[in-house]
């Protein structure tokens, strides 16, 4: 009310109510910019935010996929290690199966030599 009483003196009525709401005009417009500076803000973090979690979606991604990676790679290494030991087995027993070939031959020949 002192505000709008100051603007009121020495003015004609309608040039006080000019006065008076140029000067609400003005607040307004402030109050405007203000609002929207806090937006442009709001905006600015939600950008961030999204920068944020789209990196962080991609980094996660890209641990995913070096995880794919070394489970591929540890399956296969898994595999040759099981298909070489299959090799081996399969070496040994044939190498048994001869060695007692061998034996059943020499025990064969001697009880033939035998008297």
């Amino acid at each position: 009310a002192g505000r709008l009483a100051s603007l009121q003196e020495g003015r004609t009525p309608e040039e006080a109510a000019e006065r008076v709401t140029l000067a609400q005009l003005a607040e307004e417009k402030t109050a405007h910019k203000v609002a929207e500076l806090r937006l442009q803000r709001r905006a600015a973090a939600l950008e961030r935010s999204e920068r944020r979690e789209a990196e962080a979606v991609a980094e996660a991604t890209a641990a995913r996929e070096r995880l794919e990676e070394e489970l591929v790679r540890a399956q296969d290494k898994a595999s040759l290690a099981a298909r070489q030991a299959a090799r081996r087995e399969a070496s040994l027993l044939s190498e048994l199966s001869e060695m007692r070939a061998k034996v059943s031959q020499a025990a064969l020949q001697a009880v033939a030599r035998a008297p």
